[in-house]
């Protein structure tokens, strides 16, 4: 690939460190949160106090059982995460909404992302974009090559992997801006490790979270030190 230093999903690998209610949250850099959809069995009990109406609709709509359970971890571990950076309950967290319905709480921007065994969340002080990706062996891409990606991006696709890692950048941008999914992927040219959007910067980083997902992170130049976070202490000791 392009910028091998850069796009080097397994060096350096990502450090995670365990999460609980007391873990510094600094207000002044990103932090990532990655959730086992296992921990659906620990909260299943709890979460239809902590969401709101209009997610506890939106979760019994999913025909898929794990598309439920992905969903409502992280509906649960963000308002878990944002009570605990604001000192309120999570049941009354409030979002706020920018022009394009991308929410927001105060100063806290945030994103979410699943897919596979994996909720990923991300949190930063500025517009912040995150995506996962199982990596689906037997999925054909050839039908979206010409359709998604720039020549720089098609010379550096080679194969399944590859695919994942530049729509997984094209995603954390769009996320990142609150546009979502366009039509004209074409048009955002993610080879290099800095991607000008919408007149703002964005640093895209790209790594394994294990051998079977991939996530890239988009984020504002002035806010681009991340932790990572592993959610996976007893619940009782994160409400």
């Amino acid at each position: 690939m392009a910028d091998e230093e850069f796009i080097d999903l397994n060096n350096p690998p990502l450090i995670w460190q365990d999460y609980e209610t007391n873990s510094d949250l600094s207000k002044d850099i990103t932090h990532v949160f990655k959730i086992s959809i296992s921990v659906y069995e620990k909260i299943k009990a709890d979460y239809l106090s902590v969401l709101n109406t209009d997610e506890i609709t939106k979760a019994a709509r999913f025909k898929n059982e794990d598309d439920t359970k992905r969903y409502v971890i992280g509906k649960y571990f963000l308002r878990i995460i944002l009570a605990s950076i604001s000192e309120s309950k999570p049941e009354s967290i409030h979002f706020s909404f920018t022009g394009n319905k991308k929410p927001y709480v105060e100063d806290i921007h945030f994103n979410i992302s699943h897919s596979g065994r994996f909720t990923i969340i991300t949190i930063s002080p500025m517009p912040v974009g995150i995506d996962i990706e199982y990596i689906n062996k037997q999925f054909d891409f050839a039908p979206l090559l010409n359709i998604c990606f720039t020549k720089s991006e098609l010379n550096n696709i080679h194969n399944i992997v590859d695919f994942y890692t530049f729509w997984t950048r094209k995603e954390a941008i769009l996320k990142a801006t609150g546009e979502g999914l366009t039509d004209n992927l074409h048009d955002i040219d993610c080879v290099n490790n800095i991607v000008k959007r919408n007149s703002t910067d964005y640093r895209i980083s790209s790594k394994h979270l294990d051998q079977n997902h991939i996530i890239s992170l988009a984020t504002n130049l002035l806010y681009d030190t991340h932790k990572y976070w592993n959610i996976n202490p007893s619940i009782k000791q994160l409400i």
